[in-house]
């Protein structure tokens, strides 16, 4: 496996991560706290956004530390 792909896993996994623990945050959030009138349905968008950036983020990041090498 090429080091390219590896650091594209790795940040896949790191977002993964970081989306399922948003995820679960925020569900449990919302099922407890019926009174703000959110469907807890809308954690799922919230943990799709953090997949999202956590792997851009955590892409940047590899590939900064990669180049200082």
């Amino acid at each position: 496996m090429s080091k390219a792909s590896s650091t594209v896993l790795k940040c896949l996994a790191i977002g993964a991560g970081v989306g399922l623990a948003t995820c679960a945050i925020f569900f449990g959030f919302f099922v407890s706290h019926q009174e703000l009138g959110i469907a807890p349905a809308v954690a799922y968008r919230f943990a799709a956004l953090a997949f999202v950036l956590s792997a851009i983020a955590s892409l940047i990041y590899f590939r900064i530390k990669d180049a200082r090498r």
